[in-house]
């Protein structure tokens, strides 16, 4: 849910079915259906049938629910605007990229609206596979940049105000601060028992033993760190926003706070879940892989 309304409150079924962006979504996703099945049948005609006045039946009625789907994409991409959760605005308020990303779904759909009213609802005769394909890709398109904007907004939460994005639960989140992550983490402990079992006393993390680590194992500890807590939006080195590419240029201080406090950085990151020295082990890993500032940049500085 990016808008869960009251349902972490009274986590009833119909409260969270019949959440503050059910019916907006309902539109977006039923006109989607409507536009993307009826551009796929104009597509189909415009390749397969020989009989013109066929073709161009098809295309004409074809046309109707695209149409119908274009306009409940555009209004129930404006209701689901009006009942984003104030964090969602603000992120998108705050990333250009979104901002004209939010402008191209509405602009792709009505073009698409427009074309297919001017085009195969008045002159079925357009009906070319051109045309369809150039109609299917700009549908794809606008499902696409949907999906993407309304995941992009929806951070640091899976579940607004009940799960981030890494999984852990706010109330669980002092818990994991104070046994630390590495003892907490089901997955995370599993791995240093069996590959770090020098680590374990008595069953449980001793957190004095990390410093006794070569530099290379501490540095994959913070690896592990990293693909726990941060990988659900982070790519490591290479791909979907990248931390060695965010933190290029950055000092190990930066790197340090970031890693400590990314919510008093960034609203949009969740709280950091583990404890000190884990903090360490993570800003060692970040230091890793961080490429150098670039060169040839003059800041009129030494």
């Amino acid at each position: 849910m990016l808008n869960s309304g009251s349902w972490p409150e009274h986590r009833n079924f119909w409260t969270g079915f019949f959440n503050p962006q059910f019916l907006p979504q309902v539109f977006m996703r039923t006109g989607g259906a409507f536009l993307l099945a009826s551009l796929y049948v104009y597509l189909h005609a415009s390749l397969k049938v020989k009989n013109e006045s066929l073709r161009n039946l098809i295309g004409k009625r074809s046309s109707r629910p695209a149409l119908l789907g274009s306009l409940l994409i555009i209004f129930g991409s404006m209701g689901w605007f009006i009942f984003l959760p104030a964090s969602s605005k603000a992120a998108l308020s705050a990333a250009s990229a979104l901002n004209i990303l939010m402008t191209l779904i509405i602009a792709l759909t009505a073009v698409v609206f427009v074309m297919l009213y001017l085009g195969p609802y008045r002159n079925p005769g357009w009906v070319t596979p051109g045309f369809a394909i150039l109609f299917l890709g700009f549908g794809f398109a606008s499902m696409a940049t949907g999906e993407f904007i309304r995941e992009a907004v929806r951070k640091p939460y899976i579940v607004y105000n009940v799960v981030f994005s890494n999984q852990i639960y706010p109330e669980e989140l002092q818990i994991y601060r104070d046994e630390g992550m590495l003892e907490k983490g089901h997955w995370l402990k599993s791995y240093v028992n069996v590959k770090y079992p020098k680590l374990l006393n008595n069953g449980k993390i001793n957190y004095n033993r990390i410093g006794g680590l070569p530099e290379s194992d501490q540095i994959h500890l913070g690896k592990m760190l990293f693909l726990y807590s941060c990988n659900s939006c982070h790519s490591t080195d290479e791909g979907f926003a990248a931390v060695a590419y965010l933190t290029r240029g950055w000092t190990p201080d930066m790197v340090h706070s970031v890693a400590a406090n990314p919510d008093k950085h960034q609203f949009f990151m969740p709280p950091w879940p583990g404890n000190n020295i884990e903090t360490l082990l993570l800003t060692k890993y970040i230091e890793s892989i961080k490429p150098e500032h670039p060169a040839g940049m003059n800041y009129g500085t030494e």
